[in-house]
């Protein structure tokens, strides 16, 4: 139900149009919607999108590869965590630097990585069915980039 749930909002999130700069903001504005949360991976592109209440939604795809979806707000939890024990393969836990990292496989082969910090910060979630090692490796090597603060260019 959770999952449904999920990809119905993710659904309605990217179906609102891309926040564009306005010309109150000037060029600060206007560089950081242009920026994706993550790293990308030469062949990638990321499209943010307005979600629910001033969250973000991203969507991170290579053609014909994996397809990252992911989720900064207030309205999200972190996903990782709510996932039922009976779905999930294996789960790991890991602090980077400021931030904690949840991680779990679950047995529809998906991966669900949720960031959250101990300064109350909106948690940031990252999903993507994953098909082997190769999708895995791929995904890990750009969410692990993740900075909401300053971002990375988008391509």
């Amino acid at each position: 139900m959770t999952k449904l749930i999920l990809s119905m909002v993710l659904l309605f999130a990217f179906a609102i149009p891309q926040t564009s700069g306005s010309q109150e903001g000037g060029a600060y504005q206007q560089d950081s919607m242009l920026r994706s949360p993550v790293q990308l991976l030469p062949g990638y592109r990321s499209h943010l999108g307005a979600g629910v209440e001033g969250a973000t939604v991203v969507r991170i795809w290579k053609e014909g590869g994996l397809t990252i979806l992911g989720s900064v707000g207030c309205c999200y939890a972190a996903e990782a965590t709510t996932i039922e024990k009976d779905r999930i393969l294996w789960r790991e836990e890991q602090q980077i630097g400021a931030k904690h990292m949840t991680m779990v496989y679950t047995k529809d082969q998906e991966v669900v990585i949720s960031f959250t910090d101990d300064k109350g910060a909106y948690p940031a979630n990252f999903k993507a069915h994953v098909r082997g090692e190769h999708d895995l490796t791929e995904m890990l090597l750009m969410v692990l980039t993740f900075d909401v603060t300053h971002g990375y260019p988008s391509s």
